[in-house]
């Protein structure tokens, strides 16, 4: 089953908002359709933060996967971190999430990035292996948040 790729543009933000609506349900996040609209359009039109990339069998769109952009001297330079990525239910494990995490790799490769880093709800042990196996690991750190 081939997945296509395609950089998500204005005329893509109904779509995506439904499914950040469905994403954000399975943990129970809380959702903010105007302002998420809001940073859609701004995501969209800055290419510096990031891209955005619907994921497509044939003409079906079935998920959707965000790299945003950092700096870290730490890590050597430009770093993308895999902030969301969605398939929607009746097309998981059926190879999507594998092609997208190659995808986005030689895409980060293309962008010059030589890191991209995620995090993952514990309970989500599909998610945790399909990371595994295309080679992220563990970082062995803490990730501290603090909403202001």
């Amino acid at each position: 089953m081939k997945v296509d790729h395609q950089i998500a543009n204005e005329s893509s933000i109904p779509a995506l908002l439904g499914m950040m609506q469905e994403f954000y349900a399975i943990d129970g996040y809380p959702f903010h359709l105007g302002r998420t609209r809001a940073n859609l359009q701004t995501f969209i039109k800055d290419a510096q933060l990031g891209r955005i990339w619907m994921l497509l069998l044939e003409t079906e769109i079935v998920g959707y996967a965000v790299l945003t952009f950092v700096f870290s001297f730490e890590h050597g330079g430009k770093m993308a971190f895999l902030d969301e990525f969605y398939v929607k239910e009746p097309y998981r494990n059926l190879g999507i999430g594998n092609a997208t995490i190659t995808f986005l790799e030689n895409k980060a490769i293309e962008m010059g990035i030589n890191r991209i880093q995620l995090e993952l709800e514990k309970h989500n042990i599909a998610a945790k292996a399909l990371y595994l196996r295309h080679g992220f690991k563990d970082s062995g750190r803490y990730l501290f948040a603090k909403k202001i």
